[in-house]
C-alpha cells in the first residue's frame, strides 16, 4: 500500500491536482506532464518529504509556485515549464540542496535570481528562458561548477555577463539571447 512512483503523461487528464495528493506519503517521483490539468499547484504537495522528482510540465496550472517549495529536501527534479505560472521564485527554493534540474521556462514568472542560487550546488539544468524575470545575472551562478545548461533568454535580463561563468566547466549549453 506504499505507492512510491506516480506517472500519468500524456494522457489528456483535465481537472486540477487534488489536495489529497498528500496523503500519498511513500511518494518519491509524481510525473503529471504533458495532460491539461489546471489551477494552482496545491500548497499540500510540498508536505510529501519522500518526493525526489515533480514533473508537471506542459500543462495548464497558474498561480505561483508553492512558498513552502523547500520542504522537498529531497528533490532532484523540478520541471515545470509550458505552464501558466507567476509570481517569483520563492525564497525557499534556494534551500533545495539536492536540485539537480529546475525547468520553468515558457511561464509568466518574474522577478531576479537570487544570489542564493550558489546554494543550489548539485544543479546541472537551470532553465528559465521564455519568462519575464530581469535584473542582473548573479555573478553566483558561477558557483555552479555541475551545470550543463544554463537557459536564460527570452526575459529581461540587464547588465553584462558575469565573468564567473567561466568557472562553469562542465557547462555544454548556454542561452542568453534576446535580453
Amino acid at each position: 500500500n506504499k505507492v512510491v512512483a506516480i506517472d500519468l503523461r500524456m494522457n489528456q487528464l483535465k481537472g486540477t491536482i487534488p489536495a489529497s495528493i498528500k496523503n500519498l506519503n511513500y511518494l518519491a517521483s509524481l510525473n503529471l506532464g504533458f495532460n491539461q490539468l489546471d489551477g494552482a499547484i496545491p500548497s499540500e504537495i510540498t508536505s510529501i518529504e519522500t518526493l525526489v522528482s515533480l514533473q508537471l510540465f506542459m500543462n495548464q496550472l497558474k498561480g505561483e509556485i508553492p512558498a513552502a517549495i523547500g520542504n522537498l529536501k529531497n528533490l532532484k527534479e523540478l520541471v515545470l515549464y509550458n505552464n501558466y505560472l507567476t509570481g517569483t521564485l520563492p525564497t525557499s527554493i534556494y534551500s533545495l540542496s539536492q536540485l539537480e534540474t529546475l525547468q520553468i521556462s515558457s511561464n509568466k514568472m518574474s522577478g531576479m535570481l537570487s544570489e542564493n542560487i550558489l546554494n543550489l550546488k548539485n544543479l546541472k539544468v537551470l532553465s528559465v528562458f521564455d519568462n519575464t524575470m530581469y535584473g542582473k545575472l548573479p555573478k553566483q551562478l558561477g558557483n555552479l561548477l555541475n551545470l550543463k545548461e544554463l537557459a536564460l533568454a527570452n526575459n529581461l535580463f540587464e547588465g553584462g555577463v558575469p565573468a564567473e561563468l567561466k568557472n562553469l566547466k562542465k557547462l555544454e549549453f548556454l542561452l542568453l539571447n534576446d535580453n
